[in-house]
This record gives structure tokens, C-alpha cells and sequence, in this order.
């Protein structure tokens, strides 16, 4: 209330109780002590305080410096701190993006990737696993009314699509069309770049080589010492016939592995020491399929250091607005699956300052493959992510076919990689 109520007059005098008629006529000698009441001793009131506002008058409380100190230490410098933290990483997440599309996915897969060594080792499930794969490629419809942005694997300008053949349907709803997906450039030297780095395909592929000739390293290691490491990141990736079961199989008789095997045994028959890693390293958690496969490199590497290659042997999923695409030529008169070479960098921060000695392998092995076969090979992928080839110098990410690939094509081309990367290897 705002009226002020007035202090009581503490200053009253107090005084002597009225004489009552017996009194009066009482003798003098008699003791009143004796005949009195006692007359009780009387208190002055207490004082009461008027709520007055002291914000004007009265000075801080004492502890109010220490409040605003604590509140800055403990919630406002913390809070500065994280937002800075989080801003910085942001940047540094997006540059992980030049020049591709940006989602929500892909932002999170790169962002994580940072703690991870790279975009590869994170993955998100929405769907089946065909939809896992991060080189799935979109191309665009039949009629060309509607076009698919360039993809890390493949841009749309470099894709001729031949007359489909008729839809081979292995299970109903499930067409495959067979589709020309060669490099167009002179050499195949075509490179879909999907980092801010500047490359010469051509000036690489005549680059010295960055690892030394089989001789050199059987002097250094000894005659029969490995020499090739050959793996799958995601071995459980299969063909065309497994469709019922989204395109995975455990079983080596169908999967990626089936096509390593191919391949080291080509490179055993010409003498050169291979091993072959069959390990399923995406089962029973895709997600850990890149950390898993680091691990055994790692090892491999600490028990054989005569290791100098190291071949991850995948295949692509593609999609049309038709169905799945098998990237398909012919090779010495039979059907043979189109690859693609895959090389990882430093710019999603994983360290691997060696990138170009790997894209100069696939520029020359580019260049062998093409001589031999002008539709074999399509445009070389250059990423942000690492894939684990900063391990060697010799190390690359292949992939031949798609899901929508026979197994017989797939080995038929496995067959011709394997010529000549014997050829690249004996130097």
C-alpha cells in the first residue's frame, strides 16, 4: 500500500495507579504491600517498521557481484563457447560439399564424418540397403523432359542411354535396362570431381610411379612376400540375382567376393603374392563396414609391411525412372560390366595427404583398360572421403558392375582389370 502508516509515541509517561476509597481510609501504619494488587508492569509497545523501498536509498546486496561473476563463468562463456565450436565445425562441414547438392542426410554424414576420418564411415538406414549406397546414381527419365543434377559417380551429360533391351525380370517389378555408361574423353581420362581440387588426369597418368616394380620389392621383401591386399568394404554387395534379397548375400558364391577371388587368383598365376580378405565386414552392421575394414588393413599391413597395394573391390546401385540400371559393353565378343575407379582425398578431413599417388595409379590403369576396351571404363570419381586408401600408395576403390549386373559380366570384367593391373605391377 502506498500509505504510510504513523510510529507509535514511545515516550509516554507512566503513572501511579488511582487510589481506591479503601485505601484512603486505611491507617497509616497498615503495610499496602500487603492489602495492593500488584499492579502489573506495563511494556511500551513494540515498534513496527514501515515497508519503505530501499531501491533508491540502499546500497547492493553484497553478493551480487559474485552472482553476475558466476552466471558469466558458469552460463554465458560456455554457452559463447559452444556456439563458436559449433559454428567453426559447421564451416568446416560444408566445405566438405563443393559443388554437390545439399540434404539433410548428406550434411550429417559429413558433419559426423569429421569424428570419423571421413563422410564414408557414416550412414544413415532409411530404407533397404540398396538405398544405403552412397554412389546410387539417379539418371535422368526416357524422355529427357526432366534432368537428374550431376552425382558424385556419374554426371548426366556423359551418359548416353542405348535403345533398352527388352527388361530382363528376374522377379516381377523388377526391370533391369542395359545402358552405355563409358567415359566419352580422349583416354577416358574423364573425372567427375567432387572436391575443390584441381587435377590433370593426363599429366598423372604419365607421372612416375609412386610405388616401386615388383623386382624392387621382392629385393626388399623376398621372393613370394604379398605384395597385394585385396578386400571388400562391403562384401555382403551382390548381383542381379539375389533381388529377393535386396541385393546382399553372405554367401561368397554371390557376392563381391566371388569377383575378388577372380582377381587374386589371376594376379597368384603370375607369380605375384596376393591375399585375399573375405572378411564381411558390413555384416551384421553396415555402418561399421569402413571402420572394420580399417582395422584389418591396419593389421594386415603391421604383419605383411610388404604390402604396397590394396584393392577394395565393390559394385554401384543405379536407378532410372525405370528400374535398375546395368552399366553393360562387350569385351572380346561377350557381355562385360562397365567399372569405375573410386579415389578418396583429404578434403573431408581424414589426413590422407597421399590421394595423388592413388588417382596416378587409376589414371594409368585408366589409360590400359581404355586401349584395349574404348567402352570398359567409366569416368574416374574423385571424393572427399578418404575410403581407407590413405594406407598405401597403391590403393584404390573399384567398382565393377551394379546390382543390376549378371555375376558372369562382372567376372568377365574382373578378369580384364586383373590383366592389367598385373601389367601396372610388374612395371
Amino acid at each position: 500500500m502506498d500509505e504510510e502508516r504513523k510510529l507509535p509515541d514511545t515516550n509516554v509517561m507512566l503513572e501511579d495507579p488511582p487510589v481506591t476509597e479503601a485505601e484512603t481510609e486505611a491507617p497509616a501504619t497498615t503495610d499496602l504491600t500487603e492489602t495492593m494488587e500488584p499492579v502489573p508492569e506495563t511494556q511500551p509497545p513494540a515498534e513496527e517498521e514501515s515497508p519503505t523501498d530501499h531501491s533508491s536509498t540502499e546500497p547492493a546486496p553484497p553478493n551480487l557481484f559474485r552472482r553476475i561473476v558466476r552466471t558469466a563463468l558458469y552460463r554465458i562463456l560456455p554457452t559463447i563457447f559452444v556456439v563458436t565450436a559449433v559454428l567453426v565445425y559447421a564451416v568446416l562441414a560444408v566445405t566438405s560439399f563443393a559443388e554437390t547438392e545439399f540434404t539433410v542426410t548428406r550434411v550429417l554424414r559429413t558433419m559426423l564424418g569429421e569424428f570419423t576420418g571421413g563422410a564414408e564411415n557414416v550412414r544413415f538406414t532409411e530404407t533397404s540397403p540398396i538405398f544405403e549406397n552412397e554412389n546410387t546414381v539417379t539418371l535422368p527419365s526416357e524422355t529427357g523432359t526432366e534432368e537428374s543434377p550431376a552425382t558424385p559417380t556419374q554426371p548426366s551429360e556423359t551418359i548416353t542411354e542405348q535403345e533398352p533391351s527388352a527388361a530382363i525380370t528376374p522377379e516381377p517389378d523388377f526391370p533391369i535396362y542395359r545402358l552405355d555408361m563409358s567415359s566419352r574423353t580422349e583416354n577416358a581420362l574423364g573425372l567427375v570431381n567432387e572436391t575443390p581440387y584441381e587435377v590433370d588426369l593426363n599429366a598423372l597418368s604419365e607421372a612416375e610411379r609412386a610405388v616401386p616394380t615388383y623386382d624392387e620389392l621382392t629385393e626388399t621383401y623376398g621372393s613370394g612376400a604379398p605384395v597385394v591386399l585385396i578386400l571388400h568394404t562391403h562384401a555382403t554387395e551382390s548381383y542381379a540375382d539375389t533381388y529377393a534379397d535386396e541385393f546382399r548375400s553372405q554367401n561368397s558364391a554371390n557376392n563381391v567376393t566371388a569377383v575378388g577371388k577372380i582377381v587374386a587368383d589371376r594376379l597368384t598365376e603370375n607369380g605375384i603374392g596376393v591375399i585375399h580378405c573375405t572378411d564381411l565386414f558390413d555384416y551384421p552392421d553396415f555402418t561399421m563396414a569402413y571402420y572394420n575394414a580399417a582395422l584389418a588393413i591396419k593389421k594386415y599391413i603391421a604383419d605383411y609391411p610388404s604390402i604396397s597395394y590394396i584393392i577394395d573391390i565393390h559394385r554401384d546401385s543405379i536407378l532410372s525412372d525405370e528400374g535398375y540400371v546395368s552399366p553393360v559393353t562387350e569385351l572380346n565378343g561377350r557381355p562385360a560390366a562397365q567399372m569405375m575407379f573410386v579415389v578418396g582425398t583429404d578434403h573431408g578431413g581424414s589426413g590422407h595427404t597421399g590421394w595423388r599417388d592413388n588417382l596416378a595409379l587409376a589414371a594409368r590403369l585408366q589409360k590400359s583398360l581404355h586401349s584395349e576396351c574404348s567402352t570398359l571404363m567409366r569416368d574416374i570419381n574423385l571424393r572427399s572421403a578418404s575410403f581407407n586408401e590413405q594406407y598405401t600408395a597403391g590403393s584404390l576403390l573399384v567398382e565393377i558392375g551394379s546390382c543390376a549386373s549378371a555375376i558372369e559380366e562382372v567376372k568377365t570384367s574382373a578378369e580384364q582389370f586383373a590383366d592389367h593391373f598385373v601389367k601396372e605391377i610388374l612395371g
